[in-house]
């Protein structure tokens, strides 16, 4: 009789491992995804804080020429950047990619560095994850009716409003499967 209890209790603690496992993975898998949209929501914020504090400072001239002189810690001081990206002399999102900020000109649909006369900047967050990058390109930028984005770039390609077919803002399904389908994507958001 001894034997039979002593087996049903190893089947039990079995039972109840196998138990606390699953629970184990649930939890895990359900604070990875809180952690990453935490992620996405503090990238979403950096990008927007950037362009919102950069255009408040240019608003009277217009142009963004300066913008190519400065290091990180100059954009800080100018309160140009938020404080929590700002690595050393760098920049660096919450996802841990480089970030650049440019003065740029448009010309027939291409938007190139340039040093003078700059009406435009850009402002890129490197090595983004798909699913960053999916959210990043998804955001409306649209306030009232009108926005200061003009584009919104991977490498050559740079979807606009008013644009035709996948490279058109707002953003479609197409542009984001373009867009977002390495890796890692860069991706550069052109505003005036």
């Amino acid at each position: 009789m001894k034997e039979q209890q002593a087996g049903r209790s190893m089947v039990e603690m079995v039972l109840v491992i196998g138990i606390i496992g699953v629970l184990t993975m649930t939890i895990m898998k359900t604070i990875g995804n809180v952690y990453e949209r935490w992620q996405l929501s503090c990238i979403a914020s950096e990008l927007r804080d950037i362009q919102k504090n950069i255009t408040r400072r240019y608003a009277v001239s217009g142009y963004y020429d300066s913008i190519k002189d400065m290091d990180a810690q100059d954009l800080l001081e100018e309160k140009m950047v938020p404080e929590s990206v700002v690595k050393g002399s760098g920049m660096m999102h919450t996802a841990g990619g480089q970030i650049v900020i440019e003065p740029v000109k448009a010309s027939g649909g291409n938007y190139s560095a340039c040093s003078t006369s700059c009406d435009k900047y850009g402002v890129t967050f490197k090595s983004l994850s798909p699913r960053s990058c999916l959210d990043m390109v998804s955001l409306n930028w649209q306030v009232k009716g009108g926005t200061d984005l003009v584009a919104v770039c991977k490498g050559s390609s740079c979807a606009e409003w008013g644009g035709t077919g996948d490279l058109a803002l707002p953003a479609t399904a197409g542009l984001v499967n373009k867009f977002c389908s390495s890796d890692k994507n860069d991706i550069r958001w052109i505003f005036q």
